[in-house]
């Protein structure tokens, strides 16, 4: 794992009953019993509404903006750029990048 990790929140609909604290930790014991050791979880927890309404708060908080140098095989004309500075908001979809280490 990198780092400490990132929170996440999993909400069961329909439950019959709030799990107790042991029910909560045999879960996490599973979980980081798994044979593949992809998943590992530390300090599973039952919050409330609150706890939702925080994780939705780093949301907004946590958001990045890029900046990107791109290299365009010919030149543009005006109506290139004019397309191109029309864009907004664009959502990139991508993998996460492997990191280099210099």
């Amino acid at each position: 794992m990198l780092g400490s990790g990132r929170p996440f929140l999993v909400e069961i609909q329909n439950a019959r009953q709030i799990p107790s604290e042991a029910i909560v930790k045999e879960i996490e014991a599973r979980i980081n019993g798994l044979e593949n050791k992809l998943v590992r979880v530390k300090n599973l927890k039952v919050v409330g509404s609150e706890g939702r309404t925080m994780m939705r708060e780093g949301e907004s908080e946590k958001q990045k903006q890029y900046a990107a140098l791109v290299w365009i095989s010919h030149p543009l004309d005006d109506k290139d750029l004019k397309t191109i500075s029309l864009l907004k908001d664009v959502q990139i979809m991508q993998k996460t990048p492997i990191r280099s280490t210099s």
